[in-house]
This record gives C-alpha cells, sequence and structure tokens, in this order.
C-alpha cells in the first residue's frame, strides 16, 4: 500500500489500568515504563501485529514486519489486502503491536 499517513505515535500520560484491590496492582508509578523506554522497545521490534476493524465490526490481527521511524511505525502492505481496506475505511481503529516474544505495545 503505498499511501502516506500523518500518525504519529505521541507521548502518552502514563496510567494504570483499573482493576480491583485484591489484584495487588500498585497505586502510583513505580515500576511503570517510561515513554523513552516503551519508544525503544518499540524501535528494537520488527514483528507487529496490525490491529483493524472489519466492515461488520469484527476484529481482524495481522503479523507484519514494519520498522519504527521519525515517531512513527511503517510497513507495507497490499491495497488489496483485508487489513488495507479496513484501515482505508476506518484507520483510526488500526493499532500496531509486537509478535515478538514479548508484547511491546
Amino acid at each position: 500500500m503505498a499511501t502516506e499517513s500523518s500518525h504519529t505515535f505521541k507521548k502518552l500520560k502514563r496510567s494504570r489500568p483499573q482493576m480491583p484491590k485484591t489484584y495487588g496492582m500498585p497505586a502510583d508509578s513505580q515500576g511503570m515504563l517510561s515513554w523513552e523506554q516503551v519508544e525503544q522497545k518499540i524501535a528494537d521490534a520488527h514483528n507487529y501485529w496490525v490491529g483493524t476493524t472489519r466492515p461488520d465490526g469484527s476484529p481482524h490481527a495481522m503479523p507484519v514486519w514494519a520498522v519504527w521511524w521519525n515517531g512513527a511505525v511503517y510497513f507495507s502492505t497490499d491495497r488489496g489486502s483485508r487489513k488495507a481496506r479496513n484501515m482505508m475505511a476506518n484507520a483510526t481503529r488500526s493499532s500496531p503491536g509486537s509478535a515478538g516474544e514479548a508484547p511491546k505495545v
């Protein structure tokens, strides 16, 4: 798919998921990764999962090879592939994640 996207990652406010206190999740930010640590893990990966939403609302996830460059993830795919058609229909529902040994995003 030979289109350029203006979507880039930006620093997000770190937070913890809301979970019952019995799960033992710390209330403070101790142990949380900094954005710089997250960005390095993303940059070090080359296997990613691209998650999109099909027209009927069901999820579609596919592994792709990608690179992190200048604050964005870049990958290629055929314009006729399901992930490309999903992204062209609704790019806001796409989300990259790592497909490596340990999830990165």
